[in-house]
């Protein structure tokens, strides 16, 4: 890949991030020390809508130009470009048969919280079916103080070179028994898990050959590790110091973003904080 495509890839990436949290009012909004204090106790509620792996498109833009033309053309475009992902995904995919990474999300969410002691969690749920109705009445029902609802999604960036697992967070603090469709999370921020495959330069077709090998071996333990640190960056986060933060020196995850923070170091794998406060974390796999 050439230093601009793979510039060109980061940008979408941020993007795409910067898209999916544009959708609420506030794109961030940490735990207050006040609500720290009150969420002792704490039920997990994990929505992932798509029932197996898929890849990502480069999107057409010809809209940009104007006019109902051009929306058809990007339309037919973007279509043709999700049927070749899929040929493409396919041979991962069907590897992974059995392998649920919702199970492995939620596994890891209650096994971090169990390991830092903070908030107690009562119950983690995993769903594929998903409103605003439901979720309100999920804390109207909850024994807990509050509910952690994360929005999860996996995937691979379109050249298949790298595997993203991400999440958007919120929480909500029971306040009543009757439902509230319109509540407001009193927490809010996302947490991405990029990882890259070791040999950078790979085409495609190599590419899906590498996560595709052994029974997609390398795919289901980035997945795994994936989630774990999804697990690690949201409980971090939720008690984050920022101050301290901020007399962090800067990381060099991604050159593109020079004011990238780095928050930790996990094995392979570096934690950073991006301009919009979204925790990102860069891996590799062998």
């Amino acid at each position: 890949m050439s230093k601009i495509s793979g510039i060109a890839c980061r940008i979408s990436v941020l993007l795409l991030i910067v898209v999916a949290l544009s959708a609420c009012v506030e794109n961030y909004r940490p735990l207050s020390m006040d609500h720290q204090q009150k969420l002792a106790t704490a039920d997990v509620y994990v929505y992932i809508k798509q029932q197996e792996i898929y890849a990502l498109i480069e999107r057409s833009n010809m809209a940009a130009g104007g006019g109902l033309l051009f929306a058809l053309a990007d339309s037919a475009i973007n279509n043709q470009r999700a049927k070749e992902q899929e040929e493409y995904v396919r041979p991962i995919r069907d590897s992974l048969i059995g392998y649920d990474f919702g199970t492995a999300l939620t596994g890891a969410f209650s096994r971090q919280m169990q390991t830092v002691g903070w908030p107690q969690i009562r119950k983690v749920t995993f769903v594929r079916e998903y409103s605003k109705e439901k979720l309100a009445d999920v804390v109207a029902e909850s024994t807990a103080d509050a509910v952690l609802f994360l929005n999860a999604d996996y995937a691979f960036v379109p050249n298949f070179n790298r595997l993203r697992v991400a999440t958007a967070a919120s929480i909500y603090i029971k306040t009543s028994p009757k439902p509230d469709p319109d509540m407001s999370p009193v927490y809010l921020n996302a947490a991405l898990v990029m990882t890259e495959a070791a040999k950078k330069d790979m085409s495609k077709e190599d590419a899906v050959q590498f996560w595709a090998a052994d029974n997609a071996g390398r795919t289901r333990a980035s997945l795994e590790k994936g989630a774990a640190l999804l697990a690690k960056m949201i409980s971090y986060d939720l008690k984050s110091d920022r101050v301290a933060e901020e007399r962090l020196e800067k990381a060099d995850i991604d050159p593109i973003f020079t004011d990238v923070k780095l928050v930790s170091k996990e094995d392979d794998c570096l934690i950073g904080r991006l301009p919009v406060n979204t925790l990102k974390s860069y891996c590799s796999v062998k």
